[in-house]
């Protein structure tokens, strides 16, 4: 990612930048909207337009400021993930790119799922924040932002509607060349040096999920319950001949636990659409998109 593929020449005026934002929809459980640079919905494209790139540091200057404005201190740690969808990887690079400018602590963790980044947080004393890119079960072409704070829950309420005024507001008064010159000013390689953690971020984060699952499963923070309870749970299993088929249809789901993990507890695992990033049907889990797995 160079210093000059992120903004055009010229910049997007407050006009282009009010009608991306607008186009948001911006509520508790997430911010979506259509960010594949051709306008379609089903889009497959990687390519986000250049009034996109700028709400997209208008977003990253608002949740830095959110949680500094929250007692996080001047420099707020924050995961970021995102799925597997073809503009997750432009967006959360830019996204990473803002929060670094204006001063956030980033661990990217590449493409991880939902609920992994989340648990991830939860269990790391050390982080304040997550952002998280995904348009959930929405159309391809869709992308967008899911807000957490160290709880690794999703921000509701208050929070959520403070979060949402902030940005609404940043559009209309912020400058826009500051912004474009802060963020331009985090080089590539700054950002390639962070990146090239993601690794290390990752399996943390799959480590942290795999616990808390156990934990869930068990309904213990026990180690000694959770191990009785795998002695007896996996034997039982195993013998029953357990199978499971689980089509990841090409989410970041394909990069988590599931498969080692259950087969773990002695069921068999068979995978399909298992190479995160290759959706190959419908994201919407109902209707026609169950028959690969059916």
């Amino acid at each position: 990612m160079s210093n000059t593929n992120i903004f055009s020449d010229p910049i997007p005026g407050r006009e282009a930048l009010i009608a991306s934002r607008d186009s948001l929809i911006l509520s508790a459980s997430g911010w979506r909207k259509v960010f594949a640079a051709d306008g379609d919905e089903e889009s497959t494209s990687r390519k986000i337009s250049a009034a996109d790139a700028l709400l997209i540091s208008f977003i990253g200057r608002t949740f830095f400021g959110f949680l500094t404005g929250s007692g996080t201190g001047g420099r707020p740690v924050i995961a970021l993930g995102t799925d597997s969808r073809p503009t997750g990887r432009t967006v959360s690079e830019i996204l990473c790119r803002a929060l670094l400018a204006f001063g956030a602590d980033v661990r990217p963790l590449s493409i991880v799922a939902a609920p992994e980044i989340m648990a991830y947080v939860r269990a790391a004393a050390d982080i304040d924040a997550f952002a998280y890119v995904t348009a959930s079960h929405n159309p391809i072409g869709h992308n967008g932002f899911k807000f957490g704070l160290s709880d690794g829950s999703v921000i509701g309420g208050e929070g959520s509607a403070r979060l949402i005024g902030e940005f609404m507001a940043g559009c209309e008064i912020w400058d826009i060349g500051e912004i474009v010159r802060t963020v331009s000013g985090v080089t590539a390689e700054s950002v390639a040096r962070i990146t090239a953690r993601s690794p290390e971020y990752k399996a943390d984060a799959a480590a942290g999920y795999a616990s808390f699952s156990l934990r869930v499963l068990a309904d213990s923070a026990d180690p000694a319950v959770r191990a009785a309870l795998l002695r007896r749970l996996t034997p039982t299993t195993s013998a029953a001949g357990i199978g499971i088929v689980a089509d990841m249809n090409g989410s970041a789901r394909a990069l988590s636990i599931d498969g080692e993990f259950l087969g773990s507890l002695g069921a068999e695992i068979e995978v399909i659409n298992g190479k995160a990033g290759e959706i190959a049907h419908r994201i919407v889990p109902e209707g026609i998109s169950l028959e690969p797995c059916r």
